[in-house]
């Protein structure tokens, strides 16, 4: 008589979805590895190109003079847009948690910049939607922490498109209800532009003239976005970068 061997089945272990600067950081490393065989490919075709070729100085026939000056106008018109742009530009607060994301983490990613994705709250999708445009200006403030306050600046550099991650199950803020053909969550990109020599904690805020109407200040505002006047991000742009008190 053999006595039977039972098998027990383990509870499966849930795996934690990992944190997005570490998934940005696996990221950067693969692009970097893209970058470096690119560029030695690159170097390898340019000295095989400066080893045939020797440019000389020519006189540029009336056909490309023409076409210069096409571009030349085409540059002035260029610049005249970006002019109207800027009037028309928009500033705003943006939260994150510095846990999960930071003005560090986004610094990091240089000029290339990075996604604002997570958000799903129907207002704020709203601003993203139909406000947020590239070039528009925003304070970076760390959110959920203690102290909790301003500690960057940064610039949209893409406007609305589909937040992704609301497709992904991996994703901590996975919506089964969001689909690809008819996307109810958007996100856009930005670029850093500074760190603040001084953090400006909340309970600062609160004390400097010039920024009583910040709606962040507002009792029951939890929006993580939200609209600032263009007085408000310089004054902030101001203290942070070590040209004004908070006193004065």
């Amino acid at each position: 008589y053999h006595q039977p061997v039972l098998f027990f089945a383990l509870p499966r272990k849930m795996s934690q979805p990992l944190r997005r600067s570490q998934r940005l950081k696996e990221k950067r490393k693969r692009q970097l590895d893209d970058l470096n065989d690119a560029n030695n490919s690159i170097n390898v075709k340019n000295r095989n190109q400066s080893n045939q070729n020797v440019r000389k100085k020519q006189k540029i026939p009336e056909k490309d003079a023409k076409k210069a000056a096409g571009k030349k106008a085409s540059k002035v018109k260029k610049n005249s847009q970006q002019n109207s742009n800027n009037k028309n530009k928009k500033y705003w607060l943006m939260k994150s948690e510095p846990s999960a994301y930071s003005i560090d983490d986004l610094l990091d990613e240089g000029d290339a910049g990075d996604y604002w994705d997570g958000i799903r709250n129907y207002q704020v999708r709203n601003m993203i939607r139909d406000e947020i445009k590239c070039d528009d200006e925003c304070i970076f403030y760390h959110s959920c922490c203690k102290p909790p306050g301003i500690a960057g600046s940064m610039i949209v550099t893409k406007e609305c498109y589909a937040d992704f991650t609301a497709f992904d199950r991996n994703e901590k803020y996975y919506d089964p209800k969001s689909d690809k053909n008819n996307p109810k969550w958007f996100m856009f990109n930005v670029k850093g532009t500074a760190k603040f020599e001084q953090f400006i904690s909340l309970a600062q805020l609160k004390q400097i003239k010039g920024l009583e109407t910040l709606k962040i200040l507002q009792k029951g505002n939890r929006l993580s976005i939200t609209a600032i006047t263009k007085d408000e991000y310089h004054l902030i742009c101001d203290i942070g970068n070590g040209h004004k008190q908070i006193d004065e």
